[in-house]
């Protein structure tokens, strides 16, 4: 009877590679074209505690003029109880400092990450 014994890591000895990993890499050039346009990288936060006839266009409206513009994705969600309005929000990457922020919002309101899920 022949018995193997799994050899044990030792503290602190970190596990070997497996597979490889993917490479990327991000462009840097100037280009002048019509046609290659390039989308801006977006978070997305959850907004809630908002009144219930609040409509998407209200939000997005109220974003553009507190943050001096901006492209901002709005979506409604459904509520589980009745009586706020809850959101999701993709903020451009330039201005989430500005609007991830307590002062940036009405009192009240609940701000988070939004959580996909």
């Amino acid at each position: 009877v022949e018995v193997n014994y799994k050899k044990r890591r030792m503290p602190g000895q970190s596990r070997p590679r497996t597979g490889k990993r993917c490479m990327f890499l991000t462009g840097s050039a100037t280009v002048n074209s019509d046609k290659l346009k390039i989308v801006e990288k977006n978070r997305h936060i959850f907004v809630s505690r908002l009144s219930e006839d609040m409509e998407c266009e209200d939000l997005r409206q109220y974003l553009q003029d507190c943050s001096d513009g901006g492209n901002f994705d709005v979506t409604k969600l459904k509520t589980r109880y009745p009586g706020y309005s809850s959101f999701k929000i993709g903020i451009p990457l330039t201005l989430w400092d500005k609007v991830y922020d307590p002062d940036f919002w009405p009192m009240g309101t609940y701000v988070s990450r939004f959580r996909y899920p």
